[in-house]
């Protein structure tokens, strides 16, 4: 109960921009792309995803936000295509054959771990070795109401909910999968959550990664604005009363702990003071694993949301309820240095990347409401895309478009056109736009290209063109 506002001070963090493509950027980008051989990517599914709704047609049941389709396909399929787009560019610009090892972080929810695993056997492993995929489950923890009493499922049985993604490191140290990590020569990683399709839109990401192998970081945070009332985290510089700093995050849930009220940076402004925890994260392996044995349960909080349970009475009920979770961006806490007179940003173990928003974050966390806001709905997320489109096909393929629908008349009409691509295309805008030239999409046109070598030059685009190719990669 110790009040956080008393004992530390809260700063915007300072950080690297990488909204324009400049020099720097453009050498980290190309960092990046040489050192993808080094990499390991965690994925943490094993969320329950309630405010989804996901269930399957034929039983009913619960089903993980892996399985949310966006563009044509499920989730994890899309985070996975924008792995292999990494690992293309590799091969392509160095000559590297690269199969970077995956691990994933499950749970029992929802049959999450057995149905996550059908999905990688029915997609034949997404055409990657079947030894470059582990899998590790988190723990349940029990509900509680904010009295105090434990939540029932069932007469005497507890209500179970994942604890937050915060035990990721210290159990992938216990299953072995750090040690895996080494045997492979690995040293590095990317964690990202998969209900963020945008997070690996044109040069962001691996601009990001780039950074933290060129300063040899411990930890890094991809940020970007963060929307007023966003039920996101905020990443702040935070300095104790001893004068120890760190890089960190806090929980949208923990702002009034910290004394911070979600008010925009400047009056009638849509963005608050501090940037976004978009839960975008680069560690390196062994400095993460060794603070994971000294805080094996980081940025511990307690959330309470609606929801349904049976009380000792038997009777179902509708209030809020929690459980204890921990959440993984919080193992920054660990990398702390003393306050000095020389460059903090230089001399943190951890670091900072700010992005636009729409190529950064745009969650499908819940399901829409009619008369709700976008934000993190699908809806949204495809808005963001196709603005991101409307960038890409305009500015550097020199395409002429219809007029792009602001989100009354999106929500309402639809797109004025489709398009989507497989991210080997690119993924980064330059190179999309050395393969796609020229021309016009008339209203109501559709273009898919599930492919990644082509060109297409001067095309009048009346109708659909939908090219798949059957081994995109060759």
């Amino acid at each position: 109960k110790k009040n956080e506002e008393e004992t530390s001070s809260l700063h915007p963090p300072m950080g690297v921009n990488l909204s324009e493509e400049t020099k720097e950027v453009r050498a980290a980008i190309i960092e990046g792309i040489a050192t993808q051989d080094t990499m390991v990517e965690f994925y943490p599914v094993g969320g329950a995803a309630d405010r989804l709704q996901l269930k399957d047609e034929n039983t009913q049941k619960g089903l993980p936000a892996a399985h949310l389709v966006f563009l044509g396909k499920h989730l994890l399929q899309g985070v996975v295509n924008d792995l292999q787009a990494r690992e293309y560019l590799a091969f392509k610009l160095f000559n590297k054959q690269v199969i970077t090892p995956i691990a994933m972080m499950t749970s029992a929810v929802n049959r999450n771990h057995e149905l996550i695993e059908e999905s990688c056997k029915e997609n034949n492993w997404f055409d990657r070795p079947k030894a470059k995929f582990k899998f590790f489950t988190q723990p349940r923890v029990p509900a509680f109401t904010k009295e105090g009493a434990w939540c029932l499922e069932a007469p005497l049985k507890l209500l179970l909910k994942p604890g937050g993604h915060g035990v990721i490191w210290n159990l992938a140290l216990k299953a072995g999968i750090f040690d895996w990590f080494y045997s492979l020569g690995k040293t590095k990683a990317l964690v990202r959550q998969i209900n963020n399709p945008m997070a690996a839109i044109d040069y962001g990401l691996l601009a990001f990664l780039g950074i933290g192998h060129q300063k040899n970081k411990s930890f890094g945070f991809a940020s970007c604005p963060r929307l007023i009332d966003a039920h996101e985290g905020m990443n702040v510089l935070k300095t104790s009363v001893d004068g120890d700093v760190s890089l960190t995050n806090i929980e949208y849930c923990d702002f009034g702990k910290f004394g911070i009220e979600d008010k925009p940076q400047v009056p009638g402004g849509k963005y608050s003071h501090f940037p976004s925890n978009t839960n975008i994260l680069f560690a390196d392996l062994k400095k993460v694993a060794k603070a994971a044995e000294k805080n094996p349960f980081p940025g511990l909080l307690v959330n309470f949301r609606e929801a349904s349970h049976y009380d000792s009475d038997g009777e179902m009920k509708l209030e809020k309820i929690a459980r204890v979770e921990s959440t993984m961006q919080n193992i920054a806490d660990s990398f702390k240095i003393e306050m000095s007179d020389e460059d903090l940003t230089e001399k943190l173990p951890a670091y900072l990347t700010f992005n636009e928003r729409r190529k950064t974050i745009s969650t499908t966390k819940q399901a829409p409401s009619p008369h709700g806001p976008m934000l993190e709905t699908v809806e949204g997320c495809y808005y963001d895309f196709m603005q991101n489109a409307k960038e890409l096909l305009e500015k550097h393929c020199h395409i002429q478009l219809p007029p792009v629908p602001n989100e009354k008349e999106f929500l309402e009409e639809g797109p004025s056109f489709l398009f989507s691509y497989h991210p080997a295309l690119g993924p980064l805008y330059s190179i999309v736009g050395q393969k796609l030239q020229g021309g016009s999409f008339c209203d109501g046109s559709e273009m898919q290209l599930e492919i990644a070598d082509i060109q297409i030059e001067n095309l009048e685009l009346k109708g659909s063109l939908l090219i798949h190719a059957d081994q995109i990669m060759g």
